[in-house]
């Protein structure tokens, strides 16, 4: 099994984009989890999903 994750707290980051996508700022962070049997944490999330206000 490959997993490529790093870091110490997994987790998605919310950031709405202005300026035609030139800016933007980090508004919440959700953390997530998937520890395996051993208190391994194998979170790896990834997401991208785009709404026009």
């Amino acid at each position: 099994m490959v997993n490529n994750a790093r870091g110490q707290s997994p987790g998605l980051g919310v950031i709405p984009v202005g300026e035609e996508g030139r800016t933007g700022s980090l508004q919440a962070v959700y953390r997530i989890t998937n520890l395996d049997a051993g208190g391994v944490e194998r979170a790896d999330p990834h997401g991208l999903a785009v709404r026009l206000r």
